[in-house]
């Protein structure tokens, strides 16, 4: 699917195209979780593929890479919260990296608080809890690049994204 989408989320029927979109990611394996820029997870999920940079050619991403933006987050295991965004990184660093193996069973965007629930294989749940009292921000509550060169994001102000990630935005 190349369309460029940008949906407002006015009913939880309006997240029926993105949950489709994502579907695809159901039963993959999540084979490479890392910490980026603060408290950033990146989930690396189904293919590994290199990447197209020269000066990154001995490194590999997932065909599917997910990645939290500046919002809080937290891994719970039978509704015990293992570790989570507001702990210093040392600690949550280590913890999240047990659902490094399991499959994605679950890709769950809830409305209206717009939190995802990312359920593994291993019954743990990455839950993503976007911020919506702070609605100013441009930043996306998170975003997922897919295979075929696009990015999904969930926004502030109640709005989705389905855009090439390849294209710079003013292109568009």
């Amino acid at each position: 699917m190349k369309v460029n989408i940008i949906e407002k989320i006015k009913q939880d029927q309006y997240l029926e195209l993105l949950r489709k979109i994502v579907s695809p990611i159901i039963t993959l394996i999540c084979w490479s979780v890392r910490i980026s820029y603060g408290d950033e997870v990146k989930l690396h999920i189904g293919d590994k593929v290199p990447y197209s940079s020269k000066k990154l050619i001995y490194l590999e991403k997932g065909s599917w890479v997910f990645g939290t933006r500046g919002t809080d987050w937290k891994l719970l295991y039978q509704d015990q919260v293992i570790t989570s965004s507001v702990l210093n990184v040392e600690t949550f660093e280590q913890k999240i990296k047990v659902i490094e193996g399991s499959k994605i069973s679950d890709f769950d965007i809830h409305y209206p608080s717009l939190v995802l629930t990312i359920t593994f294989s291993n019954n743990y749940h990455l839950i993503i809890l976007p911020d919506l009292e702070d609605d100013d921000s441009d930043v996306a509550y998170w975003e997922l690049f897919t295979p075929e060169h696009m990015v999904i994001e969930v926004n502030p102000r109640f709005t989705w994204s389905y855009l090439p990630s390849n294209v710079p935005l003013t292109n568009l």
